[in-house]
């Protein structure tokens, strides 16, 4: 399993499906890069290159 791997400075709050997650600093990505995933995914359904991974 993968997960992003980004800069961010802190960790931030999400709510979803009514529970809150905690993504650490270190896996948040700025929006723009999260667009380009998606359509770079939708476009051959492999993992994006367009930024970092790491492996969980």
């Amino acid at each position: 399993m993968w997960q992003s791997y980004g800069n961010y400075q802190k960790e931030i709050n999400f709510l979803a499906g009514g529970e809150e997650w905690c993504a650490p600093a270190d896996t948040v990505v700025s929006l723009e890069s999260a667009i380009n995933c998606m359509i770079e995914f939708c476009s051959d359904m492999r993992q994006p290159k367009c930024i970092k991974w790491q492996e969980l």
